[in-house]
């Protein structure tokens, strides 16, 4: 199968700091090439292929992608990758920009088995599918999605959508996953920014008889989540609006009315618990209780089973796992562990898990929607991530979250991934095969990044020659990276953030380690060089200790609707069966042998992975489910879109302008210009002798039938009139 991953654009500074474009050109004020230097003919100003240009530099790749903006073509191919400008991508794309760079252009993944997928064709899609498509979209833009200061839709979590194909090229199924959903988010945002999309037009949406059975006929004096309707008569219209464009979305993926009403129970819960709040002296337990009683009613349980649940945790595991071995006390491994919370963050805990087995819930129903017993012949996959995010890009003065560097993690996983792919994979073929190549790999890669935020021990080798001293200066054997530092420091009592923001600076203080993490001025502030050194984010360490911790009131979430006595409990039914280090990653079910083995390739790595001995540890779940989606794309014929930001417009400007010093430094951190010249120094076209075989036996088959074991007759269903055999 084949897949599309999408390697969104970013904005920063480049590292170099100067205008011209190295070898064959320099660039004027207005992004332009000087004429006196420009080396490629005019007629390559729109060419479709930058690896056909005869000068082959920064100067004259950006030159033509500026031609081509102007001239609206805002893709462009780069060898076998495709790069496209945000301009282009905005207008096509069906769930808006976010921030770091376009969201409905992704770099294309390939799915899967092996096989190849089908060449499209005009007409191969069948009308009904596409129509279920774009109904996915509009629910998980509502579910999925929250408002910024740039951006109505911006994602807040990874998806890999597969698309299976028959023999005639027609779509016989679909099959979504979803991982890294920024759940933390329902109970706190960065300021500017908002909750998920759906609370609004929800108190927006339903009607007054709905309104009376949720309780939210009367709106809260405060949330602590932060959820409120719209104050606006407009937006309250445009909200309501966008609701009911929801529920027929949610009715075009067969979500039965019952379940809807479901999904409202739980956002109405979420909601009441935001405005029950916690005490935050003396004995945890809630603030306002008629709130919290009108929470337990919606969800379908008593108040005290929702308190239980919430501040209780430690009694409820202990009498549930004593119940089961028979009276006998859980070992200590499966006994609650861990830092005591106070009563805010057990609230803020049971509302993020109820909101993760909610959205876990739809992606459930919508694969429900997408199955079929057809049999398939290849796969399309599509990966989707929020993207790079930098406040700076968009002028703000906060520094960047936890969530925000688990975004930013994954993002660099997927660029290392096109660095293996393109010049690591692609070297290590060309000595297999004793084929001399003159081309020496790119000085950076992603992996020194990566090092900060997940090296541990074991990646570690000293220098040849040096014999450090146990636990001396040049021991690197306890060298860890940022996400086994906050890992460490949650379990060791009386640590906090400053522990590890010592410990990180020890590690990897520009000095003693080339391209390390750079300190700022304010307390707990930190720069990590992201993007090839492009693009350096300064992130808040404050609190990154507490969002590390194990909550385990999130964890009782699922456990407290699937003891529901509504039809709450029927919703999250699915949800039962998933392994517990999985529940993290959504829509592991599936019926089509595709989708069995895209699920088996994610269990596999939770299983077999050294860090699922810690299942219960969220960092640990954070490189796990990063781990899964790259060892799932490794099993498919890659294809990558690079999405770059061209820059904002100056109002009364041109809108096709471009931010010239950010587009260069895009332009580098995806290394596409080193890319393009390895393709034309090594062999670009390569074909096994099978399909070599396969390919052109029909030129010549009198031949080719004297070697019968050679001869391959044709599948007549999967020839295509006048094209000839594919696949």
């Amino acid at each position: 199968m084949e897949a599309t991953v999408p390697l969104a654009g970013w904005r920063g500074r480049s590292a170099s700091g100067h205008q011209d474009g190295g070898p064959g050109g320099r660039l004027l004020p207005d992004g332009s090439l000087a004429p006196s230097l420009q080396s490629n003919p005019p007629s390559l100003d729109l060419a479709e292929d930058l690896a056909s240009l005869l000068s082959l530099n920064e100067c004259s790749a950006l030159h033509t992608l500026r031609q081509r903006l102007r001239a609206q073509l805002p893709y462009t191919y780069a060898g076998p990758s495709l790069l496209a400008l945000g301009g282009g991508a905005q207008r096509c794309q069906p769930g808006g920009e976010g921030e770091g760079g376009p969201k409905g252009v992704r770099i294309p993944w390939g799915a899967c088995d092996g096989r190849q997928a089908p060449t499209p064709t005009p007409g191969m899609v069948v009308e009904e599918p596409m129509e279920k498509i774009q109904a996915m979209f509009t629910v998980l833009g509502a579910f999925g999605s929250v408002t910024t200061s740039h951006s109505s839709s911006s994602t807040r979590f990874s998806m890999v959508l597969s698309l299976d194909f028959s023999a005639t090229g027609r779509i016989t199924a679909a099959h979504l996953q979803t991982m890294l959903l920024e759940r933390g988010r329902v109970a706190r945002q960065p300021l500017g920014e908002s909750n998920f999309n759906v609370f609004p037009l929800m108190l927006a949406g339903l009607d007054a008889a709905q309104r009376t059975t949720l309780h939210l006929h009367q709106v809260a004096e405060s949330n602590l989540f932060g959820i409120k309707p719209f104050s606006k008569p407009e937006e309250k219209q445009r909200a309501s609006a966008a609701f009911a464009q929801l529920q027929a979305a949610m009715g075009t993926l067969g979500i039965t009315a019952e379940e809807q009403a479901a999904a409202w129970r739980v956002l109405a819960g979420i909601y009441h618990l935001g405005a029950a709040g916690a005490c935050k002296v003396g004995r945890k337990q809630f603030m306002k209780f008629e709130w919290a009683n009108r929470a337990a009613d919606v969800l379908g349980c008593e108040l005290e089973e929702l308190t239980t649940a919430v501040f209780k945790h430690h009694l409820k595991q202990i009498i549930a796992q004593a119940t089961a071995r028979g009276g006998r006390l859980p070992p200590e491994e499966d006994s609650p562990s861990g830092p005591k919370m106070t009563g805010m963050e057990c609230v803020e805990g049971m509302a993020a898990g109820l909101y993760e087995e909610l959205f876990a819930a739809l992606v459930s129903l919508i694969n429900r929607s997408f199955s079929s017993q057809h049999l398939s012949m290849g796969s399309i996959a599509v990966v989707d991530t929020p993207g790079f995010h930098n406040p700076r890009h968009h002028g703000g003065e906060r520094a960047a979250t936890f969530e925000e560097l688990c975004h930013n993690y994954v993002h660099e996983r997927l660029q290392a991934l096109f660095y293996e792919k393109t010049f690591v994979s692609e070297m290590e073929r060309y000595k297999e095969e004793n084929v001399e190549v003159s081309f020496d790999l790119p000085e950076h890669s992603p992996l020194a990044t990566l090092s900060i935020i997940d090296l541990n021990s074991s990646q570690v080798t000293s220098p040849p020659g040096s014999c450090p001293i146990p636990g001396g200066p040049g021991d690197i054997s306890t060298l860890w990276g940022l996400l086994w530092i906050l890992d460490e420091e949650v379990l060791v009592p009386g640590s906090g953030d400053s522990a590890a923001f010592d410990r990180l600076c020890s590690y990897f203080a520009p000095k003693e380690w080339p391209g390390g993490d750079e300190m700022c001025e304010q307390e707990l502030h930190f720069e990590i060089p992201h993007q090839l050194g492009t693009d350096p984010v300064r992130y808040d360490l404050a609190g990154w200790v507490g969002k590390a911790k194990l909550n385990l009131s999130a964890e009782n979430a699922s456990q407290l609707l699937q003891q529901s006595r509504l039809a709450v409990q029927e919703l999250v039914l699915p949800r039962r069966r998933a392994p517990r280090g999985c529940r993290a990653v959504a829509g592991l079910e599936g019926c089509s042998q595709a989708a069995l083995q895209r699920s088996a390739c994610i269990r596999k790595t939770f299983a077999s992975s050294l860090a699922a001995v810690r299942k219960r540890s969220v960092c640990a779940q954070l490189k796990l489910q990063a781990d899964a989606l790259t060892s799932l794309l490794r099993r498919s014929q890659l294809h990558f879109i690079h999405c770059l930001v061209p820059g904002a417009a100056a109002d009364g400007g041109d809108p096709l302008a471009l931010d010239m010093p950010s587009l260069r430094a895009q332009l580098g951190g995806t290394q596409l210009l080193d890319a393009l010249r390895l393709r034309r120094t090594g062999y670009a076209d390569r074909m096994l002798l099978t399909q070599f075989r396969r390919r052109f036996q029909v030129l010549a088959p009198a031949v080719m039938k004297k070697h019968t074991s050679a001869y391959e007759v044709p599948d007549e269903s999967k020839v295509r009139p006048g094209l000839g055999a594919w696949g």
